[in-house]
């Protein structure tokens, strides 16, 4: 526990520099035109899938962490001057969790997936993307993938004391994520803050529970209701699942100053 303790406060110090998340690396958006772009097919609700749903949660050794931030993520005005992008999408998938690569001392995993734009509220996503989101469960062999070499050996150290083997073979299970923070659900519609991160290739969705807000949309679904660029369902609502508080969209969006017509 004082090895896990002592990499969970290099992981907090990487993310107190960054702020909000690592995303600070983002820069211009992908564009259709771009010879990079990755081909991702839209699909139908029966294919959404996590990987969370194969995994035994009795298994896993869970960690929850305390963040230092350099924002307040509970501010959403705060939290929208620190993105470049807002918008409206629907989980298509919960690949896995990685660590971002070329990050060497981080071992905190991120969730990767993708992501369907249906409306864009700030910057200009399109389609299908890629996203990264802080927290998720993986492999110990996995996690530290980019930790130094001096913190292996004494991971080792003690696993050996336990009576296991290197954690570099070590297929063993860890969840690693904010305490309060929600899991994303495949299939289900979020109100999304996000940066682009041009090195990795994704969107990264920042704010943690506040910044992953389940749309309610029962009355008016998104996918049904045809909608202007500026509009938004008069029904719609967002919800914050690990809070519980729940209000209606136009009022949230007033906050953040963005300007939409209730339909």
């Amino acid at each position: 526990m004082k090895l896990m303790k002592k990499v969970l406060l290099i992981a907090l110090g990487v993310l107190t520099l960054a702020g909000c998340s690592n995303e600070k690396k983002a820069t211009k958006e992908p564009t259709k035109n771009t010879t990079e772009k990755t081909e991702l097919k839209a699909k139908t609700k029966k294919e959404y899938v996590s990987y969370l749903t194969a995994i035994d949660k009795s298994k896993v050794h869970s960690e929850n962490s305390e963040f230092s931030m350099l924002i307040n993520v509970e501010n959403p005005k705060e939290l929208a001057e620190d993105n470049t992008n807002i918008f409206i999408a629907r989980v298509v998938s919960l690949d896995k969790a990685e660590v971002r690569p070329n990050s060497q001392g981080n071992t905190f995993p991120n969730t990767v997936g993708k992501l369907e734009i249906l409306k864009n509220l700030k910057g200009k996503a399109t389609g299908m993307v890629e996203f990264a989101r802080f927290g998720g469960i993986i492999e110990e062999k996995e996690r530290y993938k980019n930790d130094f070499p001096e913190a292996i050996e004494k991971a080792n150290e003690l696993r050996a004391k336990e009576g296991k083997g290197p954690v570099e073979e070590s297929n063993e299970l860890v969840e690693m994520k904010k305490s309060g923070d929600i899991y994303l659900t495949a299939g289900e519609v979020y109100l999304f803050y996000a940066n682009w991160d041009s090195e990795w290739k994704k969107y990264t969705l920042n704010g943690f529970e506040y910044g992953a807000l389940k749309l309610e949309d029962e009355q008016q679904p998104i996918d049904e209701v045809k909608m202007g660029e500026d509009e938004i369902g008069k029904t719609w609502e967002v919800k914050n699942e690990g809070t519980g508080q729940q209000e209606n969209l136009d009022g949230y969006l007033e906050k953040i100053g963005v300007v939409v017509k209730e339909k």
